[in-house]
């Protein structure tokens, strides 16, 4: 007969990612025809837990290349929880070359979006919720203005999300768009 067991050994932060050797042994009251196989040693690399978190991460959506007529442009924004817990007070901060006072964001249920005047006509907008449960998705609709055509030819906008939760990937919290004229 055999048998499998799983352990969990809690260590220090100091251990991880050093090996760690670990020793097993049988025995029975039964008399045993081959004892040399009653003992094993194994070595394993210490891992970190794996600690519940959210993850926001934002991205955007809009067409390949601005339309050539018509002063503005709709583009998709969504902020996504990837992670396990919910995330506490999200905010969702966009900035862009051609976002000015007259442009707009249209937020989703339970988020309220500020426009921020930086002045020479520019603007940026801050997006706020309670919170955003774990796999939600949170979709915003962006018009950015297309003319006057930036210096650079392309419309680029940036978002940054956070939150006052733990966030198991800040990676991801960052997204632009740009499209060419």
């Amino acid at each position: 007969a055999s048998g499998t067991f799983t352990t969990e050994v809690v260590t220090g932060g100091s251990l991880v990612g050093a090996p760690l050797q670990v020793a097993v042994a049988a025995q029975s009251q039964t008399s045993d025809p081959q004892p040399g196989n009653n003992s094993t040693e194994v070595e394993v690399e210490v891992t970190p837990a794996v600690v519940p978190a959210a993850d926001l991460a934002v991205s955007f959506n809009g067409p390949a290349s601005v339309p050539a007529t018509g002063l503005t442009t709709q583009v998709a924004a969504s902020v996504s929880n990837l992670g396990q817990l919910a995330a506490a007070n999200p905010v969702l901060l966009l900035t862009g070359n051609t976002l000015t006072t007259t442009s707009s964001v249209a937020a989703p249920a339970g988020w309220s979006c500020s426009k921020i005047t930086n002045g020479n006509r520019q603007a940026s907008f801050r997006c706020t919720a309670a919170s955003l449960a774990a796999g939600a998705t949170a979709g915003f609709t962006v018009k950015a203005n297309t003319r006057p055509v930036p210096a650079s030819g392309q419309l680029q906008l940036q978002g940054v999300v956070s939150s006052a939760s733990a966030d198991a990937d800040p990676d991801n919290n960052t997204g632009s768009y740009s499209a060419g004229y």
